[in-house]
């Protein structure tokens, strides 16, 4: 839960978080993908700004629907373009998938951290342009 803690304490912007925590789900979710037996589909939606992930033990249980997902997640993220930013919940939620991940690889006796990966932040700023380009 350290994250949510950051957003407020350190003011770092929420929307970073939010996308580090999408990039490691869907990192996370090729080792699973790549190193399990497990069969999983996991996608992020920029136009509507959704994620969805879904995993089952297997590809058999994955394309039977009656069977049980280990995963099954699907949620809405705020967005710059609504003027709304990620909440603590959407963290959360995010947060709990990410656990959920690195659970069944530990269940697995993979550990992702060996491979050291790094995800690099990058710092940004929003400029407003005012008035009309004449000419």
């Amino acid at each position: 839960m350290e994250a949510i803690e950051q957003m407020h304490v350190d003011g770092i912007d929420s929307h970073l978080i939010v996308a580090k925590l999408v990039g490691e789900i869907a990192a996370l979710s090729y080792l699973i993908q790549n190193f399990t037996e497990c069969a999983l589909d996991t996608r992020y939606s920029g136009f509507v700004n959704q994620i969805d992930v879904r995993i089952a033990s297997s590809h058999e249980d994955f394309m039977d629907s009656s069977s049980e997902r280990l995963v099954t997640e699907q949620f809405y993220l705020n967005n710059l373009r609504s003027n709304m930013v990620p909440t603590k919940r959407e963290v959360t939620r995010l947060l709990k998938v990410k656990a959920t991940l690195v659970k069944i690889l530990a269940d697995k006796q993979i550990d992702y951290k060996a491979l050291g990966y790094t995800i690099e932040t990058v710092e940004y700023k929003r400029y407003f342009l005012s008035g009309r380009n004449e000419g």
